[in-house]
């Protein structure tokens, strides 16, 4: 009995205590990756003083870098990976309203030069 209700509570909150304490998710990054490869690069938007973007420059292979920001992201919401462009959007998964703008991130990566 205790351990039917232990499972009913892991499967409802995502989390199984027995194991590592890490949320189950889905979808993996590699379901995403052909769509990424196929995408273009957005060019940077200019930053203006009021604006809330938040700019870094890393460098390395983009689609090894939206797989750890990926993996990342999860840990702190739900992920959702665009099918045409090099961005994704990390929502609150305890939230019920899906169009909530209380924590959402969107994370895009812009090619600085070319073919680098």
């Amino acid at each position: 009995m205790a351990r039917e209700e232990k499972a009913t509570a892991n499967a409802v909150q995502g989390v199984d205590y027995a194991v590592n304490p890490e949320r189950r998710s889905d979808d993996t990054f590699d379901q995403h990756t052909y769509n990424l490869s196929n995408a273009s690069f957005r060019p940077v938007l200019e930053r203006t003083s009021a604006s809330k973007v938040k700019q870094f420059d890393i460098a390395g292979k983009p689609l090894v870098i939206m797989k750890h920001l990926y993996e990342a992201a999860k840990s702190v919401g739900h992920v959702t990976v665009s099918d045409t462009k090099w961005k994704m959007t990390i929502t609150d998964s305890e939230d019920q309203n899906a169009d909530s703008d209380e924590f959402k991130i969107q994370i895009e990566l812009h090619e600085v030069e070319a073919n680098e």
